[in-house]
């Protein structure tokens, strides 16, 4: 409401400091970042490249896809390593955890209800026991 208030810096301990903020998101956009890579390279990627025609026929679309999973990390990773000294707080994980449960629960969601949304996860067999591990390892 008062945008001189979330840079006040007498007032350290309210949760609506920006600077709060800044550090929980960069916790979820690195973590979520290390996860998403990892499974965009080696499970979705292949696939990609093999049967989805509107890539492998379009090279503005390849390319889009290829720095859409590869300079987000680079840039989060660059930032976290020589920019900002934030740390990664473990008191924050309920935050991480809860955002990627609900993510978990629409994709899931989606994926039962119309197409999966990413086509080797599709929740059904043992292989939906990976998204639940990744997200225990993040």
């Amino acid at each position: 409401m008062y945008p001189d208030r979330l840079l006040d810096s007498t007032d350290l301990y309210k949760s609506r400091m920006a600077w709060k903020w800044f550090i929980v998101l960069g916790e979820l956009a690195l973590l979520m970042e290390l996860m998403i890579v990892p499974y965009f390279w080696t499970s979705l990627w292949p696939i990609i490249q093999e049967f989805d025609d509107s890539i492998k026929n379009n090279e503005i679309k390849r390319l889009g896809m290829i720095l859409d999973h590869s300079v987000p990390l680079t840039l989060i990773a660059i930032d976290f390593l020589f920019f900002n000294a934030n740390p990664i707080v473990l008191r924050h994980n309920w935050i991480i955890v809860s955002v990627s449960i609900v993510y978990l629960l629409m994709n899931m969601t989606v994926t039962l209800l119309y197409k999966p949304v990413y086509p080797t996860m599709t929740w059904h067999g043992t292989a939906i026991i990976l998204p639940f591990i990744l997200l225990l390892l993040g």
